[in-house]
């Protein structure tokens, strides 16, 4: 990972349902995926941005004009 953070905007609280969110960088050309590709959808038509989705969970954001990809993380708290 190149790099982690955490992420409070609007769109990353939507996204997650949570207060924030993690959000872990990496070179877009190292994500592969080991079956078909996750299906993606704008996440506004304010942003530049795509979700990958899988059965409704976000994985990824993805930038168009990026060549990085975030992963979302999670925190577990006890």
């Amino acid at each position: 990972m190149e790099r982690t953070y955490l992420c409070h905007c609007d769109m990353c609280r939507r996204t997650t349902g949570s207060a924030l969110a993690v959000l872990s960088w990496i070179k877009a050309d190292n994500l592969h995926w080991v079956s078909a590709q996750p299906k993606q959808r704008r996440s506004s038509p304010f942003r530049n941005e795509r979700l990958v989705f899988s059965r409704g969970t976000p994985l990824v954001l993805i930038y168009d004009k990026s060549d990085e990809a975030a992963l979302y993380g999670g925190l577990w708290m006890n």
